[in-house]
């Protein structure tokens, strides 16, 4: 799809659509300081971002796939993160022929990294610091660096159908969240809410603010069916 001009001006009105509506939105609901946390993610909640991210690029006619790796951030102080070797890994998705798509990045909560937008693919713009590679990988966690770095290496493409995902959030989330608190139809829930407001049909909810149980309660009342609707919107039903 992406060989051709139009489709490559989609594919950017879908990064603009990320960057400006979706991520914030996304890290307002999820992200929490890394002081919270204590499983490696940072407070990121990657599988929750990527989970979203995966249903919104099909909902608007992308093929999209959800892969699964490691992570390095690294400083030319030598200061960063790895998930190498934690007990979570990393998660994130490709779009099309863009690889990494990882809308739970921020560094938010960390002092010397450059603040990121967005990673939607490597070395593109100001997400010149993203590198996606394998053979140098743990180059990365041993040797300096000259320039911030947040390296991926993939392991695996997540081999689980929509169906499963839709139906079954906790095959492929960490237990607990929000679906403890609000019911597994809460991501799909989510996840409406979400393509609603990339298509202009609803307002961003978190502006300047973190989500709160009220914002949760709010979306779960608003879309009753998301599941079945998103289900049709993809030609299940």
């Amino acid at each position: 799809m992406t060989n051709s001009p139009t489709a490559r001006l989609q594919l950017n009105g879908l990064k603009a659509i990320f960057r400006t509506q979706i991520k914030p939105e996304l890290n307002k609901l999820y992200t929490e300081p890394p002081t919270l946390t204590d499983d490696g993610d940072w407070g990121w909640f990657c599988r929750e971002h990527a989970l979203h991210t995966y249903f919104l690029a099909k909902l608007f006619g992308f093929h999209a796939t959800i892969r699964r790796g490691d992570l390095i951030g690294k400083l030319p102080s030598g200061g960063g993160i790895n998930s190498a070797g934690c007990s979570s890994d990393h998660v994130w998705c490709q779009i099309e022929d863009v690889v990494p798509v990882d809308l739970s990045a921020t560094f938010e909560y960390f002092i010397g990294f450059p603040s990121i937008a967005l990673v939607f693919g490597a070395r593109e713009g100001r997400t010149d610091v993203v590198d996606y590679v394998a053979e140098h990988f743990d180059g990365y966690a041993v040797n300096r660096v000259q320039r911030p770095v947040l390296a991926y290496r993939e392991k695996q493409m997540v081999a689980l159908t929509d169906q499963q995902l839709l139906d079954d959030p906790y095959s492929f989330l960490n237990p607990g969240g929000w679906g403890k608190q609000f019911g597994l139809d809460i991501f799909n829930k989510i996840t409406l809410h979400l393509f609603e407001v990339a298509c202009g049909r609803s307002q961003r909810m978190l502006v300047g603010r973190r989500g709160t149980e009220a914002d949760l309660r709010t979306i779960r009342a608003r879309y009753p069916d998301a599941t079945g609707m998103i289900k049709t919107a993809l030609g299940y039903k």
